[in-house]
């Protein structure tokens, strides 16, 4: 209809009279599940003021890669989503396990690179070169050889604590009658690492109903010492996962965003927006 409509007089007095008894709803809180990737959850349970930034205002990073303090705790730094580490990711899913690994690094790098429409540099691959070659001396290589089946970029979804919890493995294998999830990182160690395998073997039991026994981490930075971390996955170990799962959904649900000040801090992109995590950051500098 074009505008302005026509109202009939006693139209508005109806309306003018209505509103006087009228109430405002009280807020209704969904009990539907929420759904939190991987990484979103890991990344509340470090500290739920950064999610907050980075998830709930989306706010840009306020700080530089090389404004940051390099370290072999620090989960954000050089990670897997950068453009070469989704390059190493699409070179190991083309691999053939059987074959020798060093020799099928000119075709599925080119591969990768056309699939993900990105140019290989002589020093993306040198560095392939250098990932293929420590994945290759490592007892790892060997057993994916014998795997039986051997899942890659396995996709679960998992409902834990009414928190539903989607993410991507990069390998799943069957070795020998037991179970292995395999994860591998381009960038430093991080406390969270065995956290992040923990929360995916609640995935694999909601997905094949099986447990991995062995949760498997593979480092292809140059300057880890240890490239090779494989921890036996235990009851206790799923059960901090499902009170992790638990913790972070209850936050989430109450809007709980409080920072967690502490030695993160001082690499936190969002530093400069954050009053705790300076005044932690300026702590950790003091001698002593």
């Amino acid at each position: 209809a074009e505008l302005p409509l026509a109202v009939p007089a006693e139209a508005v007095a109806d309306f003018e009279r209505v509103v006087p008894h009228l109430h405002p709803l009280p807020p209704v809180r969904s009990a539907a599940p929420l759904r939190v990737g991987v990484n979103r959850l890991l990344c509340y349970a470090t500290c739920p003021r950064q999610y907050w930034f980075r998830n709930v205002l989306q706010t840009p990073a306020l700080a530089t890669e090389e404004d940051r303090i390099p370290t072999e705790d620090d989960a954000e730094q050089r990670t897997d989503d950068t453009a070469f580490g989704s390059l190493v990711h699409s070179v190991l899913q083309q691999l053939d396990f059987t074959q020798p690994l060093l020799d099928q690094l000119r075709s599925t790098h080119a591969a990768a690179a056309n699939m993900l429409e990105m140019a290989v540099t002589d020093d993306d691959a040198f560095r392939l070169h250098d990932c293929l070659r420590i994945l290759e001396s490592l007892p790892l290589a060997d057993a994916l050889r014998r795997a039986d089946p051997l899942y890659r970029e396995l996709r679960f979804l998992a409902l834990e604590a009414n928190l539903y919890l989607p993410g991507i493995i990069d390998a799943l294998a069957r070795v020998d009658d037991s179970w292995w999830l395999v994860d591998y990182k381009t960038g430093y160690p991080s406390a969270t690492h065995l956290q992040q395998l923990a929360l995916y073997a609640l995935g694999v039991q909601h997905a094949l109903g099986v447990t991995p026994e062995r949760l498997v981490i593979v480092y292809f930075d140059r300057s880890v010492s240890r490239p090779y971390r494989a921890e036996r996955s235990t009851p206790a170990l799923l059960d901090e996962a499902r009170l992790l799962v638990r913790r972070v959904g209850e936050g989430l649900r109450v809007g709980r965003f409080t920072p967690t000040p502490g030695h993160a801090c001082s690499y936190c992109t969002y530093i400069d927006a954050c009053p705790e995590g300076r005044a932690a950051s300026e702590l950790t500098l003091v001698p002593g």
